[in-house]
């Protein structure tokens, strides 16, 4: 009678862990079927948060080795219908039912409709946990964005705000960056009437702030989960680094330009919040408090 009391007690504290694990704000990859309906949130001016709305098409198995992908068509925003899927929407949460699903993570190049991959929300939620030995496992070498090339689905390209630099210096980097799926975009600071306060939450942008100082470099994104002081946010990684110590900023969007070859958010970060420490193939992953020095 002790023993089956005492395996009843595992199993209950297992539900239990797991349940604290994963409660029931997230809606796993099972459970979606092509025809769902939801929506999302992003910025696309200033900081006031917008929603889109997302009809599911597909769930793709194993997309690439390890990793599913959920198939979606974005529409009901202005920004969306001119820009389609626009870079800087990457980690752009997007709910069912009020469940967190995932984040707007791949797109097709000149596409004429809004048609996004989605990095499902528990590949995300794993990035905390994983193994330094697990960040080489990845299929994408260091740097290089799968797919490279060709017309498949690929990450959003992100945007890299420059400040500071003369326009010839922004032409320099151009053919590094875009090796690494960035987009140079030549930006300012931020004025002092967009300086109050900003606070981290889903569909907020993020500044990954590379460089710091009379010159700035920072990659836009957008935030897809926070708990507490963990930040997730991209839904694919930006060099693919594994462990990294890199600022975690609040942004402004000042405006998001839409063009028939590539749309984009123009983005500044405003103040340093906390650190990345996660770089890869789900996103990236930090945590609010301590700066790297």
């Amino acid at each position: 009678m002790t023993g089956l009391i005492k395996y009843i007690s595992i199993i209950f504290s297992v539900i239990i862990f797991n349940l604290n694990i994963f409660p029931n704000e997230f809606m796993f990859i099972e459970e979606i079927k092509p025809g769902m309906k939801g929506y999302g949130k992003s910025v696309f001016s200033g900081t006031e948060i917008e929603t889109f709305s997302v009809t599911i098409l597909s769930v793709m198995d194993n997309f690439s080795p390890g990793y599913d992908i959920i198939l979606a068509e974005l529409s009901g925003n202005p920004y969306v219908e001119e820009g389609r899927v626009i870079s800087g929407m990457s980690g752009s949460p997007v709910y069912i039912n009020g469940k967190l699903i995932g984040a707007v993570a791949y797109a097709w190049s000149f596409s004429k409709r809004a048609i996004a991959g989605l990095t499902p929300i528990k590949d995300m939620l794993d990035l905390k946990t994983r193994k330094p030995r697990e960040f080489n496992s990845d299929f994408k070498l260091f740097g290089q964005h799968f797919p490279s090339s060709g017309d498949g689905l690929r990450y959003i390209q992100t945007p890299v705000t420059m400040s500071g630099f003369i326009p010839e210096s922004l032409e320099d980097f151009k053919r590094e960056f875009e090796e690494f799926g960035f987009i140079p975009v030549q930006s300012g600071g931020v004025g002092l009437f967009n300086l109050r306060v900003q606070t981290l939450v889903p569909g907020s942008p993020v500044a990954v702030q590379l460089v710091k100082g009379s010159m700035n470099i920072s990659a836009i994104g957008t935030v897809t989960y926070v708990n507490s002081n963990e930040v997730y946010a991209l839904g694919h990684p930006m060099f693919n680094g594994g462990p990294v110590a890199i600022p975690m900023a609040t942004a402004y969007i000042h405006t998001t330009v839409t063009s028939i070859y590539s749309s984009f958010k123009m983005g500044s970060p405003i103040s340093t919040v906390g650190t990345f420490l996660v770089d890869s193939r789900p996103g990236t992953y930090g945590e609010l408090g301590p700066v790297p020095e």
